[in-house]
């Protein structure tokens, strides 16, 4: 089944390579609406990237000069439509976008609207998590801009109702779409009328997307998603941090309300932000003793890389000697992540998916996941290793015993001011300058 997938996402990169090999087409993004003029007769051309995902490519005339407008894809001309929606189920293509019925003699110039989303259970998902039961607010900002969310559902879970909420006097403004775990639209999952009531019966990460209905429209709404039970939640804890430090990401357990006594999940990271290696390849990243879950274990994802082909880790945290319950609020595990020191000020993602969770007798639960991120400030002062600001005698013995090779440089990342993977001599003067004079000196 894996290498099947491979051979189909490697036969994909194939059959684009032409098109990503010119870098004049610009890449539609998962989210990001973007805006252009077309003239009658003409035609722009856009990249997609996204392997294995099942995708939806909307493309809307926003000046009410165009009209109707045509996607097709280059390298397959027979798959077109004027319906302004095109459903791709691989996510590597060249999409074209042209007047349904060109005008030759007509220079006119309108503009649109063209949004890409993935519809499909993939890390290429971009939708926001809904809060079970609680109002989360949207705004489309630019008209003929796509909103997506998502949200958990089970098999067995019962009726799933969406519901929008906060809008402007014509309740036929906004529509809501609800695609299932493959990407699929699902039964009764399409409405104008502000409200969905659905019955999931595949298990898995639901995508709803949030629209105009009939005109090009912007505006603030909210949307509710209220399932039968509230899911099990995990929540990856954010922090600030600066270039060349080490930072430790928790990870919470939110019951709501259930007996929970495993639960899995996956952690992606930023190559900027990568969770930190240890000596013998396995990822840094510890179980919290008091929840007695002593089975747990963390692989590098995905299967079998090394390095930098790493981009997340698969946590799976249970026991084998206790099926107790883990309380509500409590840490499940830690985990190292060290802030590259080339990192730019900014906001880098620990992106969390694929959460599930088992209650003491083996039933399977329904669980999701929030995100978190790492919010990496100016460059720290040299030696700093916790980010207080300034350089302690502990931390100038680390930096020494680093140079010696006695330590791992990850351990400070902030003594290695250029980035080669040790400490120089000099690089423990700077250190020492800035614990006797403070932090403003510098290299």
């Amino acid at each position: 089944m894996i290498r099947s997938g491979c051979v189909v996402t490697l036969l994909a990169l194939l059959l684009t390579t032409r098109a990503w090999a010119d870098d004049s087409l610009e890449r539609l993004q998962c989210g990001v609406p973007m805006v252009r003029q077309l003239e009658s007769g003409e035609a722009d051309s856009f990249h997609i990237r996204q392997p294995g995902d099942r995708v939806l490519v909307e493309a809307i005339d926003i000046s009410g000069r165009l009209g109707l407008l045509k996607l097709s894809l280059a390298d397959e001309p027979d798959v077109t439509t004027c319906s302004g929606m095109l459903p791709l189920p691989r996510g590597v293509a060249e999409v074209e976008v042209s007047d349904c019925i060109p005008n030759l003699g007509d220079d006119e110039v309108g503009q649109y609207t063209i949004s890409m989303s993935v519809i499909s259970q993939s890390p290429g998902n971009c939708g926001v998590q809904l809060p079970c039961g609680a109002a989360l607010p949207g705004q489309l900002a630019v008209r003929g801009e796509v909103d997506s969310f998502v949200f958990p559902a089970s098999d067995v879970g019962g009726e799933v109702k969406l519901k929008l909420g906060g809008l402007p006097a014509d309740a036929q403004t906004f529509r809501m779409r609800v695609f299932d775990p493959e990407g699929l639209p699902v039964d009764g999952g399409d409405s104008c009328d502000g409200s969905i009531s659905i019955r999931p019966n595949t298990a898995g990460l639901y995508t709803v997307l949030v629209s105009a209905c009939a005109k090009p429209v912007s505006g603030a709404y909210n949307i509710t998603w209220t399932p039968a039970a509230c899911p099990v939640t995990l929540d990856v804890v954010s922090a600030t941090s600066a270039p060349g430090q080490l930072v430790r990401i928790p990870v919470r357990l939110h019951t709501g309300g259930q007996s929970v006594a495993a639960t899995q999940n996956d952690l992606f990271f930023d190559e900027n932000t990568p969770i930190v290696a240890r000596m013998h390849g396995t990822p840094d990243c510890v179980v919290n003793p008091d929840i007695n879950k002593t089975a747990s274990a963390f692989v590098f994802q995905p299967a079998g890389c090394n390095g930098n082909a790493c981009n997340g880790v698969h946590a799976i945290i249970f026991a084998t000697d206790n099926s107790d319950p883990i309380e509500d609020g409590a840490t499940l595990f830690t985990c190292n992540v060290s802030v590259a020191p080339t990192a730019a000020p900014g906001s880098y993602s620990l992106r969390c998916a694929n959460a599930l969770a088992s209650s003491g007798g083996g039933g399977q639960l329904l669980a999701t996941c929030s995100s978190g991120e790492i919010v990496v400030s100016a460059t720290p002062c040299p030696g700093d290793c916790d980010g207080s600001g300034h350089v302690t005698v502990d931390e100038l013995v680390m930096g020494v015993n680093i140079a010696l090779g006695l330590g791992d440089p990850l351990q400070c990342r902030a003594f290695d001011s250029d980035g080669d993977g040790r400490v120089s001599v000099d690089e423990l003067v700077t250190a020492v300058n800035s614990a006797l004079i403070g932090c403003d000196v510098g290299a």
